[in-house]
């Protein structure tokens, strides 16, 4: 039986029954933006799984938050079919069209949830994408400065420099935005997103590179910051074809990352599953200085 759970003091004691620790998120009951959905499944008048998430008033998407099983070495059967009374709920009593849900994990095999939605016989997922989060700890940089690839000095004897987002002339502005014009179809384009409001650059740490003499834009490397100060994040790291397979990228990339190490504690990166070049890179020159590596995932399903 579902139990639809209407106060915050219920649904933290329904939280404890699961015995998980943590808060529940602060939106779910004090945000009037949202109307919030709590489920408990009860069997014999024991509580056995928990559900929770958000929709916005007048549409019929629901964001998954939270959802766990008392018994968590379950078999894939039993979630699948708690999984889908879930569902089943949902579609009848909020008319939901579409669930997205965000999940992390530690390891790369495919998570349980995303494998019982294949077995839900009326769900059907649109689109997965998984991210896997990375960071390391700046004073280890030491360890792969070893490595031949790990030469900075060598930027400016190649002729080439790196020059900070914030000291950039108008005319290097005008020719980045250009060149978003030009290539932002293309499907190995990333734009510097500098003009984008959904989060903020860093601006000891946000580089464009360029040849000397020149105010010709060949990639970028555009950081974030964060909310400890200790920490810095890599949103974007570009460069320009005909340079990719030269070792200016090593160059230009290490001359960066010494900055960082001057200026932060900790540095923390994505990369995008399917891309190969930087799951080598993660797991052959990062694996002994990662201070957490795992995984995120937004699954979007039609119910």
């Amino acid at each position: 039986m579902i139990r639809k759970i209407e106060t915050e003091e219920e649904a933290i004691a329904a939280l404890k029954a699961q015995n998980l620790d943590g808060a529940l998120p602060e939106f779910l009951f004090h945000d009037s933006r949202y109307q919030r959905v709590v489920l408990s499944l009860l069997e014999n008048g024991k509580q056995t799984g928990l559900f929770f998430g958000i929709m916005v008033p007048g549409e019929t998407i629901f964001y998954l938050h939270h959802f766990s099983i008392h018994n968590v070495r379950c078999s894939l059967k039993t979630f699948s079919a708690t999984l889908s009374l879930f569902f089943s709920y949902l579609k009848e009593h909020y008319t939901v069209s579409q669930v997205v849900a965000h999940l992390s994990w530690e390891k790369a095999e495919k998570p349980l949830f995303i494998s019982a939605l294949d077995n839900i016989s009326f769900c059907n997922v649109e689109s997965i994408t998984c991210i896997r989060q990375i960071c390391i700890k700046t004073k280890d940089f030491s360890y792969l400065r070893k490595f031949r690839w790990y030469c900075p000095e060598l930027l400016e004897k190649k002729q080439y420099k790196a020059v900070l987002w914030k000291e950039c002339s108008q005319e290097l502005i005008q020719k980045v935005k250009e060149e978003e014009l030009l290539h932002q179809t293309e499907e190995d384009y990333l734009s510097p997103g500098l003009w984008e409001r959904d989060w903020e650059y860093d601006e000891k740490t946000s580089f464009f590179l360029v040849k000397k003499e020149k105010s010709e834009p060949l990639g970028w490397i555009v950081t974030e910051k964060t909310g400890d100060g200790r920490t810095v994040k890599i949103r974007r790291f570009y460069m320009k074809r005909e340079l990719r397979k030269k070792i200016i990228g090593p160059l230009f990339a290490t001359w960066v990352l010494d900055v960082i190490a001057q200026n932060y504690e900790y540095m923390a990166y994505e990369v995008v599953q399917g891309n190969e070049q930087m799951e080598r890179f993660t797991d052959r020159y990062c694996k002994p200085l990662k201070v957490y590596d795992y995984f995120q995932c937004m699954v979007k399903a039609t119910v």
